[in-house]
């Protein structure tokens, strides 16, 4: 993942959607990946090994879901609430935390805040605390 510069979040959060081991719609999670190709290998060794698995596919993803986030505080998200309370704004924070108090919930129209930072959105520098 690091390699082919996937966001690591959102790979774990997908790969909850392609956790059939019958399935072959990755596409989802294919998109992540530079060479999207590089993304097959791996994922044929991950369908053999979810044969292993008893659990069938809706406790799989499931499990899945419990365990990776599909919002976490990005630090391009953090420095936006930052820079809008500088101003006295304190909506977007209010949004912001309302988002992270159920991390694991799919919320759609907030879709967003899942994303990774756009090339002039990437924080170069953080300090201790955000």
């Amino acid at each position: 993942m690091a390699e082919e510069r996937a966001d690591f979040t959102l790979v774990f959060r997908r790969l909850a959607d392609s956790a059939d081991p019958s399935g072959t719609d990755d596409s989802s999670v294919r998109s992540l990946f530079d060479d999207p190709t590089r993304f097959d290998a791996w994922a044929m060794q991950w369908r053999r090994r979810l044969q292993f698995d008893s659990r069938d596919f809706s406790a799989r993803r499931h499990a899945m879901r419990q365990v990776n986030p599909a919002y976490i505080p990005r630090n391009h998200r953090v420095q936006q609430v930052i820079d809008a309370a500088e101003t006295g704004d304190l909506e977007p924070l209010n949004e912001f935390l309302s988002v992270l108090s159920t991390p694991f919930d799919d919320h759609p129209e907030l879709a967003d805040f899942a994303r990774p930072p756009a090339p002039e959105e990437v924080v170069k520098r953080t300090f201790c605390g955000t």
